[in-house]
Protein backbone atom coordinates (compact mmCIF):
# COMPACT_ATOMS: atom_id res chain seq x y z
CA UNK A 1 0.00 0.00 0.00
CA UNK A 2 1.38 3.32 -1.05
CA UNK A 3 1.36 6.14 1.51
CA UNK A 4 -0.65 8.94 -0.10
CA UNK A 5 0.77 11.50 2.30
CA UNK A 6 4.15 11.23 0.64
CA UNK A 7 2.97 11.49 -2.97
CA UNK A 8 0.14 14.02 -2.87
CA UNK A 9 0.94 17.23 -4.73
CA UNK A 10 0.86 20.18 -2.32
CA UNK A 11 -1.72 22.89 -3.11
CA UNK A 12 -0.44 25.90 -4.99
CA UNK A 13 -0.21 29.11 -2.97
CA UNK A 14 -3.06 31.58 -3.61
CA UNK A 15 -2.43 34.31 -6.09
CA UNK A 16 -2.01 37.57 -4.13
CA UNK A 17 -4.64 40.21 -4.86
CA UNK A 18 -3.50 43.31 -6.66
CA UNK A 19 -3.08 46.48 -4.65
CA UNK A 20 -5.69 49.15 -5.46
CA UNK A 21 -3.12 51.07 -7.51
CA UNK A 22 -2.30 47.86 -9.45
CA UNK A 23 -5.85 46.98 -10.39
CA UNK A 24 -6.34 47.03 -14.16
CA UNK A 25 -8.19 50.14 -15.28
CA UNK A 26 -10.66 49.86 -18.13
CA UNK A 27 -10.88 52.24 -21.06
CA UNK A 28 -14.05 53.90 -19.77
CA UNK A 29 -12.45 54.57 -16.38
CA UNK A 30 -9.33 56.00 -18.01
CA UNK A 31 -11.48 58.22 -20.20
CA UNK A 32 -13.46 59.40 -17.21
CA UNK A 33 -10.24 60.15 -15.32
CA UNK A 34 -8.79 62.32 -18.09
CA UNK A 35 -8.83 66.00 -17.08
CA UNK A 36 -9.44 67.25 -20.62
CA UNK A 37 -12.40 64.88 -21.10
CA UNK A 38 -13.85 65.96 -17.76
CA UNK A 39 -13.50 69.61 -18.76
CA UNK A 40 -15.37 69.08 -22.04
CA UNK A 41 -18.15 67.01 -20.47
CA UNK A 42 -18.62 69.47 -17.61
CA UNK A 43 -18.88 72.44 -19.96
CA UNK A 44 -21.35 70.60 -22.19
CA UNK A 45 -23.53 69.75 -19.18
CA UNK A 46 -23.46 73.31 -17.82
CA UNK A 47 -24.06 75.00 -21.16
CA UNK A 48 -26.81 72.52 -22.04
CA UNK A 49 -28.58 73.17 -18.74
CA UNK A 50 -28.32 76.95 -19.24
CA UNK A 51 -29.69 76.78 -22.79
CA UNK A 52 -32.56 74.52 -21.73
CA UNK A 53 -33.49 76.82 -18.85
CA UNK A 54 -33.24 79.95 -21.02
CA UNK A 55 -35.47 78.38 -23.66
CA UNK A 56 -38.04 77.41 -21.05
CA UNK A 57 -38.09 80.94 -19.64
CA UNK A 58 -38.63 82.45 -23.09
CA UNK A 59 -41.46 80.01 -23.83
CA UNK A 60 -43.24 80.51 -20.51
CA UNK A 61 -42.64 84.24 -19.87
CA UNK A 62 -41.87 85.64 -23.30
CA UNK A 63 -38.83 87.54 -24.52
CA UNK A 64 -39.65 90.81 -22.73
CA UNK A 65 -40.41 89.42 -19.27
CA UNK A 66 -37.65 91.49 -17.61
CA UNK A 67 -38.89 94.92 -18.65
CA UNK A 68 -40.15 96.75 -15.57
CA UNK A 69 -40.59 93.58 -13.50
CA UNK A 70 -37.79 93.56 -10.90
CA UNK A 71 -39.44 90.89 -8.77
CA UNK A 72 -39.80 88.51 -11.72
CA UNK A 73 -36.22 89.21 -12.82
CA UNK A 74 -35.00 88.28 -9.35
CA UNK A 75 -37.03 85.05 -9.32
CA UNK A 76 -35.69 83.97 -12.72
CA UNK A 77 -32.13 84.72 -11.62
CA UNK A 78 -32.52 82.64 -8.47
CA UNK A 79 -33.99 79.74 -10.48
CA UNK A 80 -31.09 80.05 -12.92
CA UNK A 81 -28.67 79.75 -10.01
CA UNK A 82 -30.47 76.59 -8.84
CA UNK A 83 -30.22 75.11 -12.34
CA UNK A 84 -26.47 75.80 -12.43
CA UNK A 85 -25.96 74.16 -9.05
CA UNK A 86 -28.10 71.18 -10.00
CA UNK A 87 -26.25 70.67 -13.27
CA UNK A 88 -22.87 70.77 -11.55
CA UNK A 89 -23.95 68.34 -8.83
CA UNK A 90 -25.31 65.99 -11.50
CA UNK A 91 -22.06 66.14 -13.50
CA UNK A 92 -19.83 65.46 -10.48
CA UNK A 93 -21.96 62.59 -9.15
CA UNK A 94 -22.58 61.02 -12.58
CA UNK A 95 -19.27 61.52 -14.38
CA UNK A 96 -16.59 62.05 -11.74
CA UNK A 97 -18.40 59.73 -9.32
CA UNK A 98 -17.47 61.48 -6.10
CA UNK A 99 -19.03 63.64 -3.45
CA UNK A 100 -19.19 67.37 -4.16
CA UNK A 101 -16.89 68.41 -1.32
CA UNK A 102 -16.25 71.85 -2.79
CA UNK A 103 -19.91 72.68 -2.11
CA UNK A 104 -20.41 70.81 1.15
CA UNK A 105 -22.63 72.64 3.61
CA UNK A 106 -20.34 72.46 6.63
CA UNK A 107 -18.85 75.89 7.20
CA UNK A 108 -20.58 77.29 4.10
CA UNK A 109 -22.22 80.26 5.81
CA UNK A 110 -19.00 81.27 7.53
CA UNK A 111 -17.03 81.16 4.27
CA UNK A 112 -19.78 82.97 2.37
CA UNK A 113 -19.83 85.74 4.97
CA UNK A 114 -16.03 86.03 4.99
CA UNK A 115 -15.93 86.24 1.20
CA UNK A 116 -18.76 88.78 1.13
CA UNK A 117 -16.93 90.91 3.68
CA UNK A 118 -13.75 90.89 1.58
CA UNK A 119 -15.64 91.78 -1.61
CA UNK A 120 -17.55 94.58 0.10
CA UNK A 121 -14.41 96.05 1.68
CA UNK A 122 -12.39 95.96 -1.56
CA UNK A 123 -15.14 97.64 -3.61
CA UNK A 124 -15.95 100.17 -0.88
CA UNK A 125 -12.28 101.08 -0.60
CA UNK A 126 -12.18 101.72 -4.34
CA UNK A 127 -15.25 103.97 -4.19
CA UNK A 128 -13.96 105.73 -1.06
CA UNK A 129 -10.74 106.77 -2.79
CA UNK A 130 -12.71 107.91 -5.85
CA UNK A 131 -14.94 109.96 -3.55
CA UNK A 132 -11.97 111.55 -1.78
CA UNK A 133 -10.62 112.56 -5.18
CA UNK A 134 -14.05 114.06 -5.99
CA UNK A 135 -14.58 111.60 -8.84
CA UNK A 136 -17.62 109.92 -7.22
CA UNK A 137 -20.46 112.00 -5.80
CA UNK A 138 -23.86 110.85 -4.56
CA UNK A 139 -26.70 112.91 -6.04
CA UNK A 140 -29.75 110.96 -4.88
CA UNK A 141 -31.30 107.70 -3.76
CA UNK A 142 -33.51 105.04 -5.36
CA UNK A 143 -36.22 102.80 -3.99
CA UNK A 144 -34.85 99.53 -2.63
CA UNK A 145 -36.99 97.56 -5.09
CA UNK A 146 -34.93 98.89 -8.00
CA UNK A 147 -31.85 97.15 -6.60
CA UNK A 148 -33.59 93.75 -6.61
CA UNK A 149 -32.58 92.85 -10.20
CA UNK A 150 -28.95 93.66 -9.34
CA UNK A 151 -29.22 91.40 -6.30
CA UNK A 152 -30.50 88.53 -8.45
CA UNK A 153 -27.90 89.16 -11.14
CA UNK A 154 -25.12 89.28 -8.55
CA UNK A 155 -26.20 85.97 -7.03
CA UNK A 156 -26.55 84.23 -10.39
CA UNK A 157 -23.29 85.47 -11.87
CA UNK A 158 -21.35 84.67 -8.70
CA UNK A 159 -22.62 81.08 -8.55
CA UNK A 160 -22.60 80.22 -12.26
CA UNK A 161 -19.29 81.91 -13.10
CA UNK A 162 -17.49 80.42 -10.10
CA UNK A 163 -18.76 76.95 -10.91
CA UNK A 164 -17.55 77.28 -14.50
CA UNK A 165 -14.29 79.13 -13.85
CA UNK A 166 -13.09 77.72 -10.54
CA UNK A 167 -14.88 74.40 -9.94
CA UNK A 168 -14.56 73.25 -13.54
CA UNK A 169 -11.89 75.09 -15.53
CA UNK A 170 -9.43 75.96 -12.77
CA UNK A 171 -9.77 72.67 -10.86
CA UNK A 172 -9.37 70.43 -13.89
CA UNK A 173 -6.54 72.44 -15.45
CA UNK A 174 -4.77 72.50 -12.09
CA UNK A 175 -5.17 68.73 -11.80
CA UNK A 176 -3.04 68.29 -14.91
CA UNK A 177 -0.86 71.40 -15.23
CA UNK A 178 -0.50 72.56 -11.64
CA UNK A 179 -1.67 75.56 -9.67
CA UNK A 180 0.49 78.29 -11.21
CA UNK A 181 -0.52 77.50 -14.79
CA UNK A 182 -4.17 77.10 -13.75
CA UNK A 183 -4.06 80.54 -12.10
CA UNK A 184 -2.60 82.15 -15.21
CA UNK A 185 -4.93 80.44 -17.71
CA UNK A 186 -8.11 80.91 -15.66
CA UNK A 187 -7.32 84.59 -15.07
CA UNK A 188 -6.70 85.11 -18.79
CA UNK A 189 -9.92 83.32 -19.72
CA UNK A 190 -11.92 85.25 -17.11
CA UNK A 191 -10.73 88.53 -18.60
CA UNK A 192 -11.48 87.42 -22.15
CA UNK A 193 -15.00 86.39 -21.12
CA UNK A 194 -15.75 90.10 -20.56
CA UNK A 195 -14.28 91.45 -23.81
CA UNK A 196 -17.70 91.39 -25.50
CA UNK A 197 -19.43 93.40 -22.77
CA UNK A 198 -20.70 96.94 -23.43
CA UNK A 199 -17.95 99.57 -23.20
CA UNK A 200 -15.28 96.88 -22.91
CA UNK A 201 -11.72 97.38 -24.12
CA UNK A 202 -8.55 95.34 -23.92
CA UNK A 203 -7.65 97.36 -20.83
CA UNK A 204 -10.91 96.47 -19.04
CA UNK A 205 -10.47 92.77 -19.83
CA UNK A 206 -6.86 92.91 -18.70
CA UNK A 207 -7.86 94.61 -15.46
CA UNK A 208 -10.49 91.96 -14.74
CA UNK A 209 -7.99 89.19 -15.52
CA UNK A 210 -5.45 90.62 -13.08
CA UNK A 211 -7.68 91.81 -10.25
CA UNK A 212 -10.54 89.29 -10.30
CA UNK A 213 -9.00 86.30 -12.07
CA UNK A 214 -6.03 86.11 -9.73
CA UNK A 215 -7.96 87.04 -6.57
CA UNK A 216 -10.79 84.54 -7.09
CA UNK A 217 -8.46 81.77 -8.23
CA UNK A 218 -6.15 82.28 -5.25
CA UNK A 219 -9.10 82.41 -2.84
CA UNK A 220 -10.30 79.08 -4.21
CA UNK A 221 -6.84 77.54 -3.72
CA UNK A 222 -6.82 78.84 -0.14
CA UNK A 223 -10.09 77.10 0.83
CA UNK A 224 -10.38 74.38 -1.85
CA UNK A 225 -14.10 75.17 -1.74
CA UNK A 226 -16.42 77.53 -3.63
CA UNK A 227 -18.23 79.34 -0.85
CA UNK A 228 -15.63 82.01 -0.12
CA UNK A 229 -15.15 82.91 -3.80
CA UNK A 230 -18.91 82.96 -4.41
CA UNK A 231 -19.38 85.34 -1.47
CA UNK A 232 -16.52 87.56 -2.66
CA UNK A 233 -17.76 87.64 -6.26
CA UNK A 234 -21.34 88.35 -5.17
CA UNK A 235 -20.47 91.19 -2.80
CA UNK A 236 -18.16 92.88 -5.32
CA UNK A 237 -20.91 92.96 -7.96
CA UNK A 238 -23.76 93.86 -5.61
CA UNK A 239 -21.95 96.67 -3.81
CA UNK A 240 -20.70 98.04 -7.11
CA UNK A 241 -24.10 98.16 -8.79
CA UNK A 242 -26.76 97.49 -6.16
CA UNK A 243 -25.37 99.83 -3.50
CA UNK A 244 -23.17 102.45 -5.17
CA UNK A 245 -25.02 102.54 -8.50
CA UNK A 246 -21.90 101.99 -10.64
CA UNK A 247 -21.99 100.05 -13.91
CA UNK A 248 -21.16 96.35 -13.56
CA UNK A 249 -18.76 95.12 -16.27
CA UNK A 250 -20.15 97.70 -18.71
CA UNK A 251 -23.83 97.13 -17.87
CA UNK A 252 -25.73 100.15 -16.54
CA UNK A 253 -27.75 99.29 -13.43
CA UNK A 254 -29.81 101.08 -10.80
CA UNK A 255 -28.69 100.80 -7.21
CA UNK A 256 -29.64 102.27 -3.87
CA UNK A 257 -27.51 105.33 -4.58
CA UNK A 258 -27.52 107.60 -7.63
CA UNK A 259 -24.10 109.01 -8.31
CA UNK A 260 -22.19 111.13 -10.74
CA UNK A 261 -18.80 109.82 -11.79
CA UNK A 262 -16.37 112.22 -13.44
CA UNK A 263 -12.63 111.92 -13.72
CA UNK A 264 -9.87 110.06 -15.54
CA UNK A 265 -11.09 106.69 -16.78
CA UNK A 266 -7.90 105.11 -15.53
CA UNK A 267 -9.01 105.95 -11.98
CA UNK A 268 -12.81 105.76 -12.29
CA UNK A 269 -13.19 102.90 -14.76
CA UNK A 270 -15.37 105.07 -16.98
CA UNK A 271 -18.53 103.59 -18.47
CA UNK A 272 -17.33 100.05 -17.83
CA UNK A 273 -17.45 100.41 -14.04
CA UNK A 274 -15.13 100.69 -11.08
CA UNK A 275 -13.54 97.30 -11.78
CA UNK A 276 -11.71 98.92 -14.71
CA UNK A 277 -10.13 101.42 -12.32
CA UNK A 278 -6.46 101.09 -11.50
CA UNK A 279 -7.52 101.58 -7.87
CA UNK A 280 -9.58 98.38 -7.94
CA UNK A 281 -6.74 96.60 -9.70
CA UNK A 282 -4.27 97.54 -6.95
CA UNK A 283 -6.60 96.66 -4.06
CA UNK A 284 -7.73 93.33 -5.52
CA UNK A 285 -4.29 92.29 -6.73
CA UNK A 286 -2.89 92.93 -3.25
CA UNK A 287 -5.58 90.70 -1.73
CA UNK A 288 -4.95 88.06 -4.38
CA UNK A 289 -1.22 88.02 -3.66
CA UNK A 290 -1.99 87.63 0.05
CA UNK A 291 -4.13 84.56 -0.67
CA UNK A 292 -1.39 83.14 -2.92
CA UNK A 293 1.26 83.54 -0.22
CA UNK A 294 -0.85 81.97 2.53
CA UNK A 295 -2.04 79.08 0.35
CA UNK A 296 1.50 78.32 -0.82
CA UNK A 297 2.85 78.36 2.72
CA UNK A 298 0.11 75.91 3.73
CA UNK A 299 1.17 73.50 0.99
CA UNK A 300 -2.00 73.87 -1.07
CA UNK A 301 -0.27 74.36 -4.42
CA UNK A 302 -0.15 71.42 -6.84
CA UNK A 303 2.80 70.72 -9.10
CA UNK A 304 2.25 70.01 -12.82
CA UNK A 305 2.16 66.34 -13.78
CA UNK A 306 5.69 66.36 -15.22
CA UNK A 307 7.14 67.52 -11.88
CA UNK A 308 5.37 64.94 -9.74
CA UNK A 309 6.84 61.63 -8.73
CA UNK A 310 5.32 58.82 -10.85
CA UNK A 311 3.80 57.11 -7.82
CA UNK A 312 3.09 60.26 -5.85
CA UNK A 313 -0.48 61.02 -4.88
CA UNK A 314 -2.05 64.30 -3.94
CA UNK A 315 -2.71 64.93 -0.30
CA UNK A 316 -6.25 64.02 0.83
CA UNK A 317 -7.35 67.67 1.00
CA UNK A 318 -6.11 68.41 -2.51
CA UNK A 319 -7.35 65.08 -3.83
CA UNK A 320 -10.90 66.00 -2.89
CA UNK A 321 -10.57 69.11 -4.98
CA UNK A 322 -8.60 67.48 -7.80
CA UNK A 323 -9.71 63.86 -7.97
Amino acid sequence: MIDSTTTQTPPEPPVPALEPSQQPIGFAAKLRDNSFVRLIVAIVVMVGAAIAFGSLVRVVLGKDFDKGQPGLEFLVDVLSMCVALGAYFAYVRWFERRSVDELSRRGALRELAFGAMIGAVLLSATIAVMSMLDYYNVVGHNAALLALPVLGLSITSAVSEEIIMRAIFFRLVERALGTWIALALSALLFGLMHIGNPNATWWTSGAIAIEAGILLGAAYVYTRRLWLVIGLHFAWNFFQGGVFGVAISGHDVQGLLRAEIAGPELLTGGAFGAEASVLALLFCLSAGIAFVVVAQRQGKFIRPFWRREPAAALSPALERSSP
